[in-house]
């Protein structure tokens, strides 16, 4: 498995992208630009790289920040917001192979490319639970073996030391393989 490379864009760049993508007009485009910028100093979206005094992105984190918009831009609050985008830059199940030896994570953003590039169909969940906590879930196939009485037994020892979440009470769904597909082109990327 290959790490996301790629083109590194400036926010200024990716902005006038997704402005594209969202049929933004010329004369809207400073305000939209406004808006993207205050989301990523607001949120946990860093930079991949910086060049002198300009922070760059990678498709990874452009999509943490498109999926991020996409839940603010719907209303939801900023803690909510900031869930996902920690988990999107968060490790995930998979694993690079370093050239030199040893492996290191990708990220779940990383992961959700991957998985696009290769044509599984996918959603990224922001839920509600009772006690008000919001969690992501996303609902691909792990690469792992499901362990159900190791889980059981997690559920059980969490319970038990009073931290039970309660049942799902709301959900926000986005289908993060079609963003990711229709975004990836938009940046350069195939």
């Amino acid at each position: 498995m290959e790490r996301m490379m790629g083109n590194h864009l400036t926010l200024a760049e990716i902005a006038a992208k997704f402005a594209r993508m969202d049929g933004v007009e010329d004369d809207r485009h400073a305000p939209y630009e406004k808006a993207l910028r205050n989301l990523v100093s607001r949120h946990f979206l860093p930079p991949t790289t910086q060049q002198g005094r300009v922070f760059l992105y990678d498709s990874a984190a452009s999509l943490a920040i498109r999926l991020g918009q996409i839940a603010s831009d719907f209303g939801l609050p900023r803690t909510s917001v900031d869930t996902l985008t920690r988990w999107l830059s968060a490790s995930g199940d998979r694993k690079l192979e370093l050239p030199e030896g040893g492996l290191m994570g990708l990220s779940h953003a990383e992961e959700a490319i991957q998985r696009a590039k290769s044509g599984e169909a996918f959603n990224v969940h922001l839920i509600m639970r009772a006690d008000r906590s919001v969690i992501v879930q996303q609902d691909w196939v792990s690469d792992r073996a499901v362990d159900d009485q190791r889980n059981a037994r997690m559920r059980a020892a969490l319970k038990s030391l009073g931290h039970d979440a309660g049942p799902e009470i709301a959900r926000f769904s986005l289908p993060a393989s079609r963003i990711i597909t229709e975004m990836l082109p938009v940046l350069g990327e195939d």
